[in-house]
Order: C-alpha cells, then structure tokens, then sequence
C-alpha cells in the first residue's frame, strides 16, 4: 500500500496537562480537510467495559467481543500488543495516526518510523520548543500553548509522512 501517514505522538510530563485536549484540537483542525484518523490511546488501568455484556462475555473465554450499536462499533480483545507492531499495520491504512501516552515505548519509534512528530506537554507556560531531526520533530510545549501547539502539527500533518525504515 503505498498511501502515506502521518504519525503524531502525544505525551505530557503528568496527568492532567492535556493531551487529550490537545488530540481533539488537532482532530478538529484535521477532519475539516476529511482526513481519516485512528487514535491509539494508552490506558493505565482496565478499560471499563467490564461491568457491561462485554466483559462477561469476555470472562466466559470469548477470544474478541464486538459491540454493535446504530451508530458504533467497539472490537475488544484479551491479549498484549506492541506499540510498534500496531502502527506498522496501520501505516497506510490512515492518514493521521494520533498516539496518546506510552511514554515508556517511545524509544523503539526512532528504530522503526522515519518522519514522525512527537509532542510533550509540560508544567511550564509559556514555553514552545520545536527540534528537527532526519527522524522525527519533538516540539515541547507549556499547556497553555496547546492551540498554538495544534497548529504547528496541522501544518506538519500537511507537509511530512512517516514511512516505516524496514
């Protein structure tokens, strides 16, 4: 498939400094042009479909539950996934993946992704920061520069795609 995608990695020195809001900014920005997104987003805890159909299903021993509704469909599944492994399959399929969290495997990117960005969201107001490298652009940003920071990545998301180096 020879469709390219941009890669945006979304990551904050704590909770609470929004990357979630930050992800809907550019969302918003991106889906005015009819881009196809998907959002891989990292949960430190369960996911809450357990209370739910779905969880018993799932503690019965179903392998994949999928809820269906009018207007929505959720695939669930009891196994472990590698961050990269994902988004190689994904790469081409969409135009913009948009990752929040997994700070922890964001170092095996730089082995596997040429042309991705990278955001971090601090502490700090007032502080914008953007680096570039033949690999990847990291832009660090205080919170309350979060519009700015949606800004800059749309530009990116228009002028550089991520290929897989192997």
């Amino acid at each position: 498939m020879n469709k390219q995608t941009s890669l945006v990695v979304i990551t904050s020195s704590r909770s609470g400094l929004g990357k979630t809001l930050l992800g809907e900014l550019i969302i918003r920005s991106l889906k005015k042009k009819l881009h196809k997104i998907i959002v891989i987003k990292h949960v430190h805890h369960s996911i809450d479909y357990k209370v739910k159909d779905t969880g018993r299903f799932l503690s019965a021993g179903a392998d994949v539950v999928v809820a269906v509704s009018q207007d929505e469909v959720m695939r669930v599944e009891k196994k472990r996934v590698e961050l990269t492994k994902l988004l190689k399959n994904l790469v081409g399929q969409y135009d913009i993946i948009i990752v929040e969290g997994f700070k922890e495997q964001l170092e095996s990117l730089d082995e596997i992704f040429y042309g991705y960005c990278r955001i971090h969201i601090v502490e700090e107001n007032e502080l914008l920061h953007e680096e570039r490298d033949r690999d990847s652009t990291r832009i660090r940003v205080g919170r309350n520069k979060l519009s700015h920071a949606a800004k800059l990545i749309e530009q990116y998301v228009t002028g550089r795609k991520c290929t897989i180096k192997y």
